[in-house]
């Protein structure tokens, strides 16, 4: 949609539709370099403190005891973000044996179906993980330290969350379409 503010002086046309993607488009270049930061971040700390406790257990005979279930608790934040960036992507795993040789016409909608699909299913898991945090929340039990079992476990509903939403965004705008920036 183009508006013409003056319509004596060519060129002075007004795109309204960049008026709003532009902004959208930026922020979502902000929040994708913040989850390839964070990850990249959970990563090397995962990485250097599981370094740090084999050198503290093999060469000074000592590590931390609750160092074990932080980094049990990354691997699981990293695996989710890295989904997460998977579906951003659409470089996750599925099967399209299929789409190869079908017709473009049935291909796309079977696209569409299996987002469609991929999308109620991480709904029902951010929901699922929604319910898990809320019960360890009543529970009060923790981690390691001081720190809460069910803070460990936001990644759940966050990260399924966040994959829905891709998804349902790949049933409006197949990966065909959709233009990576």
């Amino acid at each position: 949609m183009r508006f013409n503010a003056r319509s004596k002086r060519p060129g002075s046309e007004i795109d309204l539709t960049a008026l709003w993607v532009n902004p959208i488009r930026k922020t979502l270049q902000v929040l994708h370099r913040f989850e390839d930061a964070a990850l990249i971040a959970m990563f090397s700390a995962a990485l250097g403190l599981a370094l740090l406790q084999i050198v503290l257990r093999n060469g000074f005979d000592m590590g931390f005891l609750w160092l074990e279930s932080l980094l049990k608790i990354q691997v699981l934040w990293l695996a989710l973000q890295g989904a997460m960036i998977g579906a951003r992507e659409a470089k996750h795993i599925r099967i399209d044996l299929l789409m190869r040789w079908l017709p473009t016409v049935i291909a796309g909608a079977l696209a569409r179906a299996l987002s469609l699909f991929s999308c109620l299913i991480c709904g029902l898991g951010a929901y699922a993980g929604s319910e898990l945090v809320a019960f360890e929340r009543m529970d009060g039990l923790m981690a390691f330290g001081s720190v809460p079992i069910w803070l460990c476990q936001l990644i759940l509903p966050l990260a399924f969350g966040v994959m829905a939403i891709r998804f349902g965004i790949q049933v409006m705008f197949p990966v065909s379409e959709v233009r990576h920036g």
